[in-house]
């Protein structure tokens, strides 16, 4: 009986202490390659992405005003041409259907879906942009930590 309770309070508090952030990443790309036909110049673009903070008590805060990212594992969606997964099914379909997602984020990892909204541009668009974003997550990160990067 008393395992039981302990099981169901643990559950609860991860679940209490979860933190999902939307957000939104804006940027512009300024890229050129004549044979590829891609010519950008200083063109506004933005992306969707989500925070999953970690559980831990190091969480500076509850908020998702405050970025508040230390130890990130960064998800970029696979091949979805139609634009039809957005970056909270990111997170349900690629980490956390097993509850993996739970389980690193109580283990001090904040995860973030990063999703890519516009899938018709070239390779080369979308890699400069995901690389900017990987920027943005290394000045706004707190600590050291390595990004660990899946996709």
């Amino acid at each position: 009986m008393k395992k039981f309770i302990l099981i169901i309070t643990l559950f609860k508090s991860i679940a209490l202490s979860a933190q999902e952030c939307p957000r939104i990443f804006r940027t512009s790309i300024t890229y050129s390659n004549t044979s590829l036909g891609l010519n950008y110049n200083n063109t506004p673009t933005e992306y969707a992405y989500q925070v999953y903070k970690r559980t831990t008590n190091d969480r500076l805060t509850n908020s998702c005003e405050i970025l508040d990212i230390k130890r990130p594992i960064i998800i970029c969606e696979g091949f979805d041409f139609m634009n039809q997964v957005n970056p909270s099914d990111i997170y349900k379909m690629y980490i956390n259907n097993n509850n993996y997602g739970n389980l690193l984020r109580s283990q001090g990892y904040d995860i973030i879906t990063y999703n890519i909204t516009q899938p018709t541009l070239a390779l080369q668009t979308n890699a400069i942009l995901f690389s900017q974003f990987i920027d943005f997550i290394n000045k706004n990160k707190t600590g050291n930590e390595e990004n660990i990067i899946m996709g």
